[in-house]
Parts: structure tokens; sequence; C-alpha cells
């Protein structure tokens, strides 16, 4: 599947319906916690032989998403737009745990660690990982019009 045609399929797929949150009805009211997730300090530079990508010849930029975002839709919408206009492919960095974005198909790398500095640390890693051309925060993109 060309990068066009998997974003072109998820502009046809869009919806507005969203999966209900039924985690309250079976485990009660708590709260979430999306920063503590596993953080590994100074982890050796992984190979780019394991990484290699058929799509190697793309450009992939960095969402930061930090919070809620109110409309998931219009993101979702944006971003694959430009993923088949630019020939780009967005990752999301996910500070907030499970930021819903995967549902529309985007890949989601989620940031832990127990504090900024550590969750900061990690964003670097997985931007080196995917060597990310840029990174853009979610809040920048809903605001576009």
């Amino acid at each position: 599947m060309t990068i066009s045609s998997k974003y072109a399929t998820i502009l046809g797929n869009l919806t507005r319906d969203a999966p209900h949150d039924i985690d309250p009805a079976l485990f009660g009211e708590g709260p979430k916690q999306g920063r503590n997730l596993a953080f590994v300090e100074d982890r050796p530079e992984v190979s780019a032989d394991l990484w290699s990508r058929a799509d190697d010849d793309r450009s992939y930029i960095g969402i930061r998403v930090t919070g809620p975002l109110a409309d998931q839709h219009a993101v979702a919408a944006d971003l694959a737009a430009v993923a088949v206009e630019r020939h780009i492919i967005p990752v999301f960095l996910s500070w907030v745990g499970a930021c819903g974005m995967q549902r529309f198909g985007f890949r989601v790398e989620l940031i832990g660690g127990a504090d900024e500095s550590e969750m900061q640390a990690c964003e670097e890693q997985v931007s080196r990982m995917w060597n990310l051309a840029i990174i853009v925060d979610a809040a920048d993109i809903a605001s576009f019009d």
C-alpha cells in the first residue's frame, strides 16, 4: 500500500463517532496515569538495519500531544490530507497515554518517564528512532483553519 493510498483510506474512513470509554464501568473511577510508562536511560543507538522501512524516501514528522485534543476528527483529516499532498508520514508522540489518534490509523508512540526531563529524553529517543524531520504541537495543528 502506498503512502497516498493509506492516507486516502484514512480520509475516506473518517468519522466523528468515537469509541466509548468503558473503563469506569469496568474498573470504577480513578486517575488515569499516562505518564508512568517505562523509560530506559542511556539506551544504545539502534542499528538502522533493524528499522529499515520500504518508505525510507519519505519524511517523518512528529506531532506532540500533551493534552486532550478537542477535535480529533479535524486533526486526523488535516494530517491525512497533508500526508497525501506532501508525501510525509505523521507520527504522534503522546505524553498523555492513549491520545485517540490510533483509531484513525495513525502511528502513535507513547512518551513515558517519571518527570519532565525523562519525558523529554524519551521523546528525543523516539525522534531519533523515527528520524523525525520536525516536531510540532498537536494544539498548533488543531488551530489551523
